[in-house]
């Protein structure tokens, strides 16, 4: 394919922009009137902390590890069918209830996600989940034993007073030089450092494997789906992208000229002239050559003559030139018209032929009436047979003279069948 430049792909979107809007607009606008019709989703969290390393002093890091694999643990056993068929059962759902469990990175934290088309169920599954979680873990029988944990911890803010009653009356035993009080003491605070070391590491392993509510789910105010903006923007740019695909496969298919430039890409040809475009006016078909030499047209086509004759090679100064195109009306007659003008005006000996036996269109030029027209049949005699008869000298043009054909011949392939009058 050959390289297109960043202004010709600007010229493809100029021409093609009515397509892509034409595809844009419907796709964003299908997939918004979608959107809106869809039933919203609404979601709701609770946050579930395993294990109370967060309120140990120090906690150990196999305390930590170890809440780390219950969290995930845990978090496999919220999708089954004993913990969800019993938050269906609790909230009377007619369906299994939409659970997502998500486990934070490098934490003891497991957040529960429920979804559903209304507001208030969508929090109340959330934290029925946490509930039901809590009840089917050891952590539901930390009701029957939470007296059990206050009376130890008690013990050990006592045990923590007698070590450091004791540590002091050591110290001072030992400055009084007592060495055998010194020593009862001391054995009295091993005892109370062993009991308190074991208090100490009984409530730390209950606490290892237990569920804690840290943030119960809340109402949610907005839906999370549908994502009305997301889903029209993407259906939009898809929409644009096909349609573009079309028109650049449409231009790269086309292979029609549109501008010189086209010429020189596509046909390896240089560019002769360039002539604007003008608009016919009235029932006048004189050249503008004529009319209006001094115009920038009538210049054009006196630069178009100045390339034509010297990008030939030098002869003995008789050429034929043939003007034609792929279609009718594209300007043949203007164009050959005011190319023989110049010729004459530039001392070149000039007749102008109008070959076109089924549209002749010189003799409305030549303003000249009809019933002379069929002065090409009599020239093409002359060359042939050498009968005497003249093309018609144009009025106000020199030297260029003209054979115009009228009426139309009746059998135009016949009479463009003498190859005599071209070569003799």
């Amino acid at each position: 394919m050959e390289t297109i430049e960043l202004r010709e792909y600007w010229a493809i979107v100029q021409r093609w922009w009515w397509l892509l809007i034409l595809c844009a607009l419907p796709g964003g606008g299908g997939a918004y009137l979608v959107s809106r019709q869809m039933e919203p989703t609404y979601e709701a969290s609770t946050l579930l902390m395993i294990g109370d390393s967060l309120d140990a002093v120090n906690p150990t890091t196999g305390e930590l590890q170890t809440s780390e694999k219950l969290a995930q643990t845990y978090a496999e056993l919220i999708k089954t069918r004993s913990i969800l068929g019993a938050v269906q059962d609790a909230l009377s759902l007619p369906d299994k209830p939409e659970v997502f469990v998500t486990i934070l990175r490098g934490t003891q934290l497991v957040r529960v996600t429920a979804g559903d088309s209304h507001p208030q169920r969508a929090a109340a599954i959330a934290n029925e989940v946490a509930e039901q979680l809590v009840q089917q873990s050891p952590s539901a029988s930390q009701r029957e034993e939470q007296a059990y944990r206050e009376f130890v911890r008690l013990q050990l803010q006592d045990l923590e007073e007698e070590i450091a009653a004791l540590t002091r009356a050591i110290a001072e035993a030992r400055a009084s030089g007592s060495a055998a009080e010194a020593t009862r003491l001391q054995d009295e605070l091993n005892l109370r450092r062993e009991s308190y070391s074991s208090l100490l590491t009984y409530m730390r392993s209950s606490a290892t494997n237990h569920i804690r509510v840290i943030e119960p789910a809340q109402v949610p105010e907005s839906p999370v789906r549908p994502k009305v903006i997301q889903n029209s923007l993407p259906a939009a740019v898809l929409g644009l992208m096909l349609a573009g695909g079309v028109a650049f496969l449409i231009e790269y298919l086309d292979d029609s000229i549109r501008g010189p430039g086209d010429i020189e890409d596509r046909l390896g040809l240089a560019i002769l002239g360039t002539i604007a475009r003008t608009a016919e006016s009235g029932a006048s078909l004189m050249p503008i050559s004529l009319t209006d030499p001094e115009s920038v047209i009538a210049e054009a086509y006196r630069i178009l003559y100045t390339n034509v004759r010297y990008s030939l090679p030098v002869g003995d100064g008789r050429r034929v030139y043939l003007v034609t195109s792929v279609a009718p009306s594209e300007g043949k007659t203007t164009t050959a018209t005011n190319l023989a003008i110049a010729m004459a005006r530039a001392g070149r000996r000039t007749i102008l032929v109008d070959a076109d036996m089924r549209r002749p269109r010189y003799f409305a030029c030549l303003e000249y009436p009809i019933a002379w027209g069929s002065a090409l049949y009599w020239w093409v005699r002359q060359r042939m047979w050498g009968r005497r008869s003249n093309p018609h000298r144009w009025r106000g043009c020199g030297s260029c003279r003209v054979a115009p054909v009228h009426p139309t011949p009746p059998n135009c392939r016949v009479q463009n069948g003498w190859p005599s009058c071209w070569t003799s």
